[in-house]
């Protein structure tokens, strides 16, 4: 029980460390750490129903629903592969837009109190923090449903979420939630925060593109490799070794944005 504490601990531990660091070299303030908060709930509320309704709506939409007229084989599969991705890509961009239109608003209110760079990044990393200790909690739940927690006893049950987080599991978590969407949530809150500043709206595209790139790209690798082998090594491993060079990717663009934005949030802080 300790070890799998220790281990939750880590992974969720990394952006709160961070926000701790942040604060102590910029002396940020801690408000909007907890705007942070405050945005990852609502937005969180507003997913609910969009979750359950997005879906019936865009089985409405014929793609990739009826079988395609017999061609051949790669005709097929092309139709088959452009309904598919076009259906997914298109839920896709419409929780990226209900997720960044409802940060844009919620930063209309706060705009006046997060108005420098060093407060946005603490925004981002209030929104990360949360968004770790949600999908931490996701991924537990889904072991202990498949442990069948309610038949075993409390040991088995903590065995076998302890198993679920071996070490390098424990790792690569830690990277993926600790780190890599933290750094995605902290340059999309930037990109928001400085939309509603000067009122440009591309800004705001721009952090809807983000999310979209960074939602599809692991998937969109395994996708087009689903049988990518190098000799010598495991397959297994060969899919974390490319699925985690994706999100080292993926993390460039809000890299860019969090380093984009220095500068010119520092300007309008000024004005």
């Amino acid at each position: 029980m300790i070890i799998l504490i220790a281990k939750l601990l880590f992974i969720i531990g990394l952006p709160i460390a961070a926000a701790f660091v942040w604060n102590k070299r910029t002396r940020a303030h801690w408000y909007s750490l907890l705007f942070g908060f405050g945005a990852f709930a609502v937005n969180y509320l507003v997913r609910i129903p969009l979750d359950l309704v997005l879906p019936p709506l865009l089985d409405l939409i014929p793609l990739g629903k009826t079988p395609p007229p017999p061609l051949n084989p790669i005709v097929d599969y092309l139709v088959i592969w452009w309904g598919i991705w076009t259906y997914w890509i298109l839920q896709v961009i419409i929780s990226g837009l209900f997720r960044e239109g409802t940060r844009w608003l919620l930063f209309r209110y706060v705009a006046t109190t997060v108005r420098m760079w060093r407060d946005g990044v603490m925004f981002g990393i209030g929104y990360g923090c949360i968004a770790t200790m949600f999908v931490t909690g996701e991924y537990v739940s889904g072991l202990a449903a498949n442990s069948d927690l309610l038949s075993n006893s409390l040991a088995k049950t903590v065995a076998t979420l302890n198993d679920g987080f071996g070490w390098w599991e424990t790792l690569l978590a830690a990277w993926r939630w600790g780190v890599v969407l933290t750094v995605f949530n902290v340059g999309t809150s930037l990109a928001v925060l400085f939309s509603v500043h000067r009122r440009d709206v591309r800004f705001l595209l721009t952090a809807v593109l983000v999310y979209v790139v960074f939602s599809t790209a692991p998937l969109a690798m395994l996708f087009h490799f689903p049988e990518i082998q190098l000799d010598g090594l495991d397959f297994s491993f060969v899919i974390i070794v490319m699925t985690e060079l994706t999100r080292l990717l993926v993390t460039l663009p809000p890299l860019w944005l969090i380093f984009r934005l220095r500068k010119t949030m520092g300007q309008v802080s000024k004005q």
